[in-house]
């Protein structure tokens, strides 16, 4: 397996038919583009597994913040129409959380767009980007290349404040934060059959996987771990209760009563969780929802609702929160809300000030 940045979280290569092996120019581009669906990491990777789609990209962002690596960067990704760009681009598909319109892109993305770049200029080189809204420049655009609408008018709108945010954080030389996920109590057995929708490999691992494989043997578990399952004794890799097909998913709760939230375009179960205020996984365990936890516009969930809380005192300011974020103790995308929400502070106002890089 070639190179991919510590920041994802999981690897799902496309099929070797969609991308040219070796590159032909060194790394010195960026080129998001946006995927024209509110899709899952995982999804975006499979699109790029079908040995027929002849596209794909070196990374995947779903819209629940999760990074994806499809297309070694020492590899060509086919992303944007532009064999020239792409030989020096890393080329990134990002997902929306509204279809059609102005293709709006989450806050949580725009924030994991930025860090996947930092990251991989400062491991790579450490100039700065160029966007000056020309094929010349070093962050570059689809429809620069092609008669297309990608990246949506909102990402593209946004380039020149996610250009100078990257540009910001390469000069100062801060390197993402790498925020690890909480997983719930591990509930497999060694010896297990199992049906998965991701896998993940260490980042120094010197085997290739075959995407089309999708079905392994669970061999050993390391409790407690991100990604406790190792399937087929490393042969197909690592995975976690949430990758594995029709796994139940509980949460505790003291919650006594239910109301009804019908589901809105662009909708997925961490941001519902987060504007309600309830934990997710207590809203996937009480309307039956399984592993990969889609739903869809207009269905009726049940949500969870517990006698209100008295007012939370002595809180910290919000500038302190934002500084705890930056050094990982909030936890990241649907789950940091959750908690934050819960602690009695405002998620979406601490998420606005920490994409302003407020208290890093």
């Amino acid at each position: 397996m070639g190179t991919f940045s510590k920041l994802c979280d999981l690897i799902m290569e496309a099929s070797a038919s969609n991308y040219t092996a070796k590159r032909t120019n060194t790394i010195n581009k960026a080129t998001p583009h946006h995927v024209a669906g509110c899709l899952t990491a995982e999804q975006i990777a499979r699109i790029f597994q079908n040995p027929n789609r002849k596209a794909s990209a070196n990374y995947g962002i779903g819209i629940d913040g999760k990074i994806v690596g499809i297309v070694p960067e020492e590899s060509r990704a086919w992303t944007s129409s532009s064999p020239s760009n792409d030989h020096q681009a890393i080329t990134i598909e990002v997902a929306n959380d509204q279809v059609g319109g102005e293709w709006h892109i989450s806050d949580l993305c725009i924030e994991r767009l930025i860090d996947l770049i930092v990251e991989i200029r400062l491991r790579t080189k450490r100039e700065v980007y160029v966007y000056d809204g020309t094929p010349n420049g070093t962050m570059t655009r689809h429809n620069m290349f092609a008669a297309t609408t990608c990246p949506g008018s909102y990402l593209q709108g946004k380039l020149p404040y996610i250009t100078e945010e990257i540009n910001k954080r390469i000069k100062e030389g801060i390197a993402p934060v790498e925020v690890p996920t909480v997983q719930a109590p591990t509930k497999r057995n060694v010896g297990e059959e199992v049906t998965v929708t991701g896998i993940y490999v260490a980042s120094n691992s010197t085997k290739r996987l075959n995407p089309a494989r999708t079905k392994g043997k669970i061999t050993k578990i390391i409790a407690g771990a991100k990604n406790p399952y190792l399937l087929d004794n490393g042969n197909l890799g690592w995975t976690n209760d949430g990758c594995i097909v029709d796994s139940a998913i509980t949460a505790p709760t003291t919650n006594t009563s239910v109301t009804t939230y019908t589901v809105k375009s662009g909708d997925c179960l961490s941001e519902i969780g987060a504007k309600l205020g309830v934990n997710w996984k207590e809203i996937a365990s009480l309307n039956g929802i399984h592993s990969p936890y889609t739903i869809y516009k207009g269905q009726k969930l049940k949500i969870p609702t517990a006698t209100a809380a008295p007012a939370k005192t002595n809180l910290k300011s919000n500038e302190q929160i934002c500084k705890e974020v930056w050094q990982g103790k909030w936890g990241n995308g649907g789950d940091r809300a959750y908690r934050l929400t819960q602690a009695g502070y405002d998620a979406n106002l601490i998420q606005s000030m920490v994409n302003k890089g407020i208290g890093r």
